[in-house]
């Protein structure tokens, strides 16, 4: 598959390109940035090369097809070796989006609990900028020197396809838990789904779990602001609960879903009355 081009000409537009990788010099100081995420989150590139971590960085934008295809295996990077927590950090860096647009972005393509992801509007076109990235996705690697090790790893077609630039790179990460997604194991979650979706005034999550836990929802509108929130008493086997969507307005949502301690699945929620 090829990447995307992000060229802009008389208002922009998408051109097909299958050449594209950061200008900064393999070797090179990678540039740093500070910057927040969709959820509120900072990051700082210096501090956290001086912690010892290696960074891998995907540039994307929402719009790009093999962005999309590509995202689930950055969110899987990211779990695999413990969430930012160990000796990888990932990121993913936007160009040209708002919170909003990364937010359903996050929700259709990334799957369950991705990682970090700073929108354009944020910060992130001019960092995708610094990069030099042109033709999207664009991910490189940084070593904990703050040294660029890897200009565009590419093509993506799995997780090891990634690893196997971290190999030629002299870097073996430790595959490790996400203490945020304790439990992973001992709760096993299947059939979850929410319907009607479209909502009218109400919707229902229906789950089985393998062990009691605490449920909680939580609904986001497109510039991620927490509109409505819940828990509930999950059972072993098969659950419903019922989200009161009365006071919504007409729209899209992102509905995030926690069990116990572990990480948050999120979905997208329509309502329309």
């Amino acid at each position: 598959m090829k990447k995307f081009l992000l060229s802009i000409i008389a208002g922009g537009f998408l051109a097909l390109s299958s050449f594209g990788q950061s200008s900064v010099p393999l070797g090179s100081a990678a540039p740093t940035w500070t910057l927040t995420d969709v959820h509120g989150n900072t990051h700082d590139l210096a501090a956290i090369t001086a912690s010892g971590k290696w960074v891998v960085i995907d540039f994307f934008f929402t719009t790009c097809g093999p962005c999309q295809a590509t995202a689930p295996y950055i969110t899987e990077l990211y779990n695999k070796y413990g969430c930012n927590e160990h000796d990888l950090y990932v990121i993913s860096i936007d160009t040209g989006d708002s919170d909003a647009e990364v937010l359903a972005y996050e929700a259709t393509y990334s799957g369950a609990n991705p990682g970090p992801a700073v929108s354009g509007d944020a910060g992130g076109t001019a960092v995708v900028t610094s990069y030099g990235a042109a033709a999207f996705p664009t991910v490189v690697l940084i070593g904990a020197d703050g040294l660029m090790k890897n200009q565009d790893i590419w093509p993506i077609s799995n997780v090891g396809s990634i690893e196997a630039a971290f190999t030629s790179a002299g870097f073996s990460p430790t595959v490790a838990s996400c203490s945020g997604a304790a439990g992973l194991e001992e709760i096993a979650i299947n059939s979850l789904n929410v319907y009607p979706n479209p909502a009218v005034n109400s919707a229902t999550v229906s789950v089985t779990l393998d062990a009691a836990v605490e449920v909680t929802t939580e609904v986001y509108n497109m510039v991620g602001a927490l509109v409505a929130s819940n828990s509930f008493n999950g059972v072993a086997g098969d659950n419903k609960f019922e989200l009161n969507t009365t006071d919504l307005e007409n729209g899209n949502y992102i509905l995030k879903v926690a069990f116990g301690n572990q990480a948050a699945t999120q979905t997208s929620l329509n309502v329309m009355k």
